[in-house]
């Protein structure tokens, strides 16, 4: 916990730590947790992420637990079905069913906030042509992502988000 704000700090330690005690487990020195960050690979493609996590899972030997937050979710669900894998956590995360788009997962439920909150960005494709990818509204990261950290922490989460797809 931050002493100044009172609120957990954001850092691979403090993840690490999180799940040791969910599990309420010492790991030895040949039990590893690693953090991978998404690649978001695939313009709009679940499929391709989840391909280069399956790729990230063919270089782990032994069980696996998958956790992922906001679209990962998706990508998790795609690549559980992976024989190792024993189980997947969810946190703030779409939880689309095997074969659901994250389209779809997000309007199945009344009242979300998402399309309402993301700016369509359009980019050039390295062959020329245009894509598009989805960031969150400058003013509705800390109320859509943030909601409990200081604001300075939402302005920088802000200045560093990551595709939404």
């Amino acid at each position: 916990m931050s002493q100044k704000s009172g609120t957990p700090k954001m850092s691979s330690e403090r993840i690490v730590k999180d799940i040791r005690r969910a599990t309420r487990k010492q790991y030895s020195a040949e039990e590893k947790i690693r953090i991978v960050l998404d690649g978001l690979r695939g313009e709009h493609s679940v499929a391709v992420d989840a391909a280069y996590l399956r790729s990230l899972l063919d270089k782990i030997d032994g069980p696996v637990i998958l956790a992922a937050h906001s679209y990962g979710g998706a990508v998790i669900t795609q690549a559980g079905d992976d024989p190792k894998v024993k189980g997947l956590v969810y946190a703030a995360s779409i939880m689309p069913a095997v074969g659901e788009s994250s389209t779809n997962s997000v309007v199945r439920f009344p009242g979300s906030t998402f399309f309402t909150s993301v700016e369509e960005i359009t980019h050039t494709l390295p062959d020329g042509t245009s894509g598009t990818y989805l960031l969150y509204q400058s003013d509705k990261v800390h109320s859509e992502t943030a909601a409990d950290v200081p604001a300075d922490v939402a302005a920088l989460m802000n200045a560093t988000q990551r595709p939404c797809t």
